[in-house]
């Protein structure tokens, strides 16, 4: 009989700043800045017996031997981020964004990641009133975007794990052994985050007064 439990308990905070300029007539900024903090906890715990005493009755204090293991673990990651868009006549666009994180999965020179983003849109119909105007098209846009993001490892990969056991062996005369023993996994101290980068171009339309709708990516 073997059961178990697992328990997981994430806490997230989240501190934002927005702003919202106009810069004369034709520029307006925005964006955001912001802190993120997220802790995660886990614990496992499970109890495995052998030898049932009567039968069919399912319960560990049914059984002779007796078998617990555990494991907890902790992770932490904290992230600074800042976005800020340009816009110019409410037709075109640049959206430029940052993030820096730390997680504790990696070593102190390698905790530290950083990731940016960029992107553009034109809205076509807005800045020329003879295409905005026409009968065919009601709203055109095309965007372009370049973006990076991080992944981190699981919790302790970066170190070689020694795992304790009670009461392992019992000899022929009674004495309990208990070992310790290495992980067949070596951990990577020089072990980084991973970096992804995606590149993204589209296209967004509306036709015929609303009729037809066109939502075209490529990446």
């Amino acid at each position: 009989l073997s059961t178990w439990t697992i328990n997981r308990w994430t806490n997230s905070q989240v501190l934002n700043f927005m702003y919202d300029y106009k810069l004369g007539s034709s520029f307006n900024l925005d964006g955001i800045v912001g802190f993120n903090s997220v802790s995660t906890k886990g614990a496992f715990l499970g109890t495995s017996s052998q030898q049932q005493f009567v039968y069919n009755l399912i319960n560990h204090g049914n059984f002779i031997e007796h078998t617990n293991y555990s494991f907890m673990g902790n992770e932490n990651v904290m992230g600074l981020y800042a976005t800020a868009t340009l816009g110019y006549n409410g037709w075109l666009y640049l959206t430029a964004q940052a993030r820096n994180d730390w997680t504790s999965t990696l070593e102190k020179e390698n905790r530290s990641v950083l990731y940016p983003s960029i992107s553009s849109s034109f809205v076509i119909s807005d800045a020329f009133e003879s295409i905005g105007n026409s009968k065919a098209i009601d709203y055109l846009k095309v965007r372009v975007g370049y973006g990076t993001s991080a992944g981190y490892p699981e919790a302790y990969q970066t170190r070689s794990v020694l795992s304790s056991s009670t009461n392992d062996f019992v000899t022929p005369g009674g004495t309990i052994l208990n070992t310790n023993s290495v992980s067949n996994q070596y951990g990577n101290s020089s072990l980084t985050a991973e970096l992804f980068t995606e590149l993204e171009i589209g296209l967004d339309a509306r036709l015929f007064n609303d009729l037809i709708g066109i939502d075209f990516s490529w990446y």
